[in-house]
């Protein structure tokens, strides 16, 4: 929007604006305001300086359209703060992921579908956490005898999104520990085997990598590892894609201005904005949310960035929408 001042006209019409230019003109109205206010009378105005009634409501008028402008600027910037603290998180936790690796022979860190987890211990839900006080126990994610990452990260911060608002009794409470899960793709069982791993796949038909030198296809650069879920999808310290149908079984976040934080094996993060409205389910701080049950969603296509970058054939077909069964 622009602006012309004059004696006592004001003229607009409207432009692009960035933050900083509305400060500016915000900074200029009042400076305007107080110098009116302060001007001596005239002959021709005898009455006391300051607004009449139509000047008043003028200015208040572009005051509000101003900052009607400013505030949505305001919130998107708060978003991309987050998203870039959160885009941190995955990365630490990734580079705590590789550490690991290194220490174990190329092994990666468990991740068992269960409430056992491996890389974590519990899971998350709207009542307090199973078991019982999970949602809010920081050795759930520190101490090794639970947390195989815990040596590695040594912050519970890095396990949670900024964005992420949900309580530990949906909307009350006191803040849940984590947000992040990781690819049921990724990790071997508690045992260190790939036994009972990647069941929603399912494997064995696709793979689930247990160890580094696995990461043939689709590769390390398009693998992700950790992912910000969904508040009323996220459990267990896994999160399930179904390589072999368009069917949604975990759902992803998008706090981020519709966007999601992942971090992928070969060490980068990055937030990926969901495409299909499908896929941005609302949140409703509620486990048994409609929106998030498992279903079918033919042509997503977040469904099918998902199974490029989560897992392949047994005998190394890439996965995909193009590929066979896909």
């Amino acid at each position: 929007m622009a602006y012309w001042f004059s004696n006592r006209t004001i003229s607009l019409c409207w432009v692009r604006l960035t933050e900083s230019d509305c400060w500016s003109i915000i900074k200029q109205t009042v400076s305007i305001i107080i110098c009116t206010m302060n001007r001596k009378p005239t002959i021709r105005r005898r009455s006391a300086s300051g607004f009449t009634l139509i000047e008043l409501l003028v200015v208040i008028a572009i005051i509000a359209i101003l900052a009607g402008m400013l505030l949505p600027s305001l919130a998107k910037a708060k978003s991309k703060a987050q998203g870039v603290q959160c885009m941190n998180n995955t990365r630490q936790l990734l580079l705590a992921w590789r550490l690991y690796a290194d220490d174990h022979r190329g092994v990666f860190a468990p991740n068992e579908d269960n409430p056992n987890g491996g890389w974590i211990r519990g899971n998350m839900n709207y009542s307090g956490g199973d078991p019982a006080g999970s949602n809010t126990n920081l050795q759930y994610l520190l101490d090794p005898q639970w947390a195989k990452l815990g040596p590695y990260t040594r912050s519970p911060q890095i396990y949670h999104c900024p964005a992420d608002m949900s309580k530990s009794f949906g909307k009350k409470g006191p803040s849940r520990v984590r947000s992040i899960a990781m690819s049921q793709a990724i990790g071997p069982n508690l045992q260190g085997l790939a036994t009972g791993r990647g069941g929603w796949l399912p494997a064995p038909t696709f793979k689930v990598y247990i160890k580094e030198s696995d990461l043939t296809v689709p590769g390390p650069s398009l693998t992700w590892i950790f992912i910000d879920e969904h508040p009323d999808s996220i459990n267990d310290g896994g999160f399930a894609v179904k390589m072999d149908a368009e069917e949604m079984i975990d759902w992803p976040a998008w706090y981020h201005n519709g966007a999601g934080g992942l971090a992928f094996a070969d060490g980068h993060s990055e937030i990926k904005r969901w495409v299909d409205g499908r896929t941005k389910a609302r949140v409703r701080f509620d486990i048994g949310n409609p929106d998030i049950t498992r279903k079918t969603m033919p042509g997503n296509k977040d469904l099918y960035w998902f199974r490029e970058r989560t897992s392949a054939w047994a005998d190394g077909t890439p996965g995909g929408p193009t590929r066979k069964g896909g």
